[in-house]
């Protein structure tokens, strides 16, 4: 396998910073509501990413 330091190296500073998203979320927002705020991310009515309904 071919050594690829740029790869690596993006791929740990991406879940570096989506833990640290995901930390501020939860702080903002506390604990109480994060199973709330899912379930409203994952609802039909906000997937239409694509444009397809």
């Amino acid at each position: 396998m071919k050594s690829r330091p740029v790869l690596i190296s993006a791929i740990i500073l991406t879940i570096i910073v989506e833990i640290i998203l995901m930390i501020l979320v939860y702080n903002k927002i506390g604990g109480e509501r994060l199973p709330t705020q899912i379930g409203r991310l994952n609802s039909p009515d906000n997937i239409n990413i694509m444009g397809f309904e």
